[in-house]
């Protein structure tokens, strides 16, 4: 009998210690920073990235599964939002970081990054530079300049409804 009860609190144990990973891995965290002002983006982590045109509001948005968020680092140098993480991990079904843009000159795409913008961009002219696959669907009040990077990368424009191959 008291090897039974021992063995059924284990089992209860060992029940309530997985639940408890399960509920902290799928707890949503969110984080609001400011880290100043920028014109440009380089996206060096696979994460989803949102965009809408504001002028008034300067606070960047994280959102995520887990302790995910915490794994992403944004710092501004020269002017241009560097995007990066810690490990090569793909946080596309983990995490997004929202970010109120100005007058956007230019993106960098160095990852696998899905990029949307919430509202039309007051850019007269941005530069798209993309480095590895993506999916995107960007609205632009001016003119989209895309410009091949180093490596191959697929491409799908959601306005256009078509795959483009940069590389090729």
């Amino acid at each position: 009998m008291k090897k039974t009860i021992v063995f059924s609190l284990l089992l209860l144990l060992a029940g309530a210690s997985v639940t408890a990973q399960q509920t902290s891995e799928s707890a949503i965290s969110r984080k609001k920073i400011n880290v100043g002002n920028f014109d440009k983006i380089r996206i060096d982590a696979t994460i989803n990235v949102v965009l809408y045109e504001d002028s008034s509001d300067t606070n960047i948005t994280l959102e995520g599964q887990g302790n995910s968020i915490e794994e992403l680092q944004l710092k501004v140098q020269h002017g241009e939002l560097v995007i990066a993480a810690s490990t090569s991990k793909n946080y596309k079904k983990k995490a997004v970081v929202t970010i109120p843009v100005k007058k956007l000159k230019r993106i960098t795409l160095n990852e696998d990054a899905m990029l949307i913008s919430m509202n039309v961009l007051q850019s007269e002219i941005m530069d798209l530079q993309i480095n590895s696959d993506c999916w995107m669907n960007l609205k632009l009040s001016g003119r989209l300049n895309v410009l091949q990077g180093d490596a191959q990368s697929k491409v799908t424009f959601v306005n256009t409804k078509k795959e483009i191959i940069l590389g090729e």
